[in-house]
């Protein structure tokens, strides 16, 4: 059994550590080397969506959905029309609940490889290390959860960054860096979460460039690619 004077020292230990990473975060340098980083992904998110063996992917996969779509038999089928009788479906309308659509296999394995970056944020603030974080995260979905590409456009964030603040105000000024992107109260906010870490958009594309993700159905790295060429 750890003695309460172990407990203290390794507590104070904690703290300092905190205070060191935080007082570092919070340097023009710090923050610079950030932007770099977030640029680098960038460039490799576009060379590597360029590159001939990704176009042909796209393209096979672009084929294979088309000859889907084509010979899909997945149609709502109606009843003749009888008087005095009401229109009959023979099948029922599909509904999109507020969870979102069903995720496809990819998805899933998508969304377990971004689970195993750990907290992008922080990650990026440098309170931990890609892949070796035992912080539990959830997805956030950037770009909400009924479009084609809304699984794929999605960030790994620890509660803290996600949709819980942190508990006493007394945390919550130790760490003025960790608030979440989903406002509750007075706390967090979008605004004031991109502000600190990047847009959205940014840190997707980071995280797709962590895990070597190519995305096949979301327009986003080609966006940035326009803007980077326009």
């Amino acid at each position: 059994m750890q003695s309460p004077e172990f407990k203290n020292e390794q507590y104070a230990k904690t703290a300092a550590s905190m205070e060191k990473q935080r007082a570092k975060q919070l340097t023009p340098e710090y923050q610079e080397k950030i932007r770099e980083q977030q640029a680098a992904s960038l460039q490799r998110q576009i060379k590597k969506q360029n590159s001939p063996d990704a176009q042909a992917k796209k393209k096979a996969a672009q084929e294979k959905q088309f000859t889907k779509n084509k010979n899909s038999s997945n149609i709502i089928k109606i009843t003749a029309l009888k008087p005095g009788k009401p229109l009959k479906q023979k099948k029922a309308l599909k509904r999109t609940s507020m969870t979102g659509r069903n995720k496809k296999t990819y998805e899933i394995e998508l969304h377990n490889k971004l689970a195993s970056i750990g907290c992008i944020c922080c990650i990026n603030l440098g309170l931990t290390t890609a892949f070796e974080s035992a912080t539990y995260v959830s997805i956030h979905h950037t770009n909400g959860r009924t479009k084609k590409e809304a699984h794929e456009e999605a960030l790994p964030l620890c509660a803290g960054h996600h949709d819980t603040p942190l508990p006493t105000k007394a945390d919550r000024e130790e760490n003025p860096t960790i608030f979440p992107i989903h406002a509750k109260g007075k706390e967090g906010g979008k605004a004031k979460w991109e502000k600190q870490n990047g847009t959205q958009e940014q840190l997707v594309l980071q995280c797709w460039d962590l895990i070597g993700y190519i995305p096949k159905l979301s327009k986003l790295l080609e966006i940035q690619i326009t803007l980077k060429t326009g």
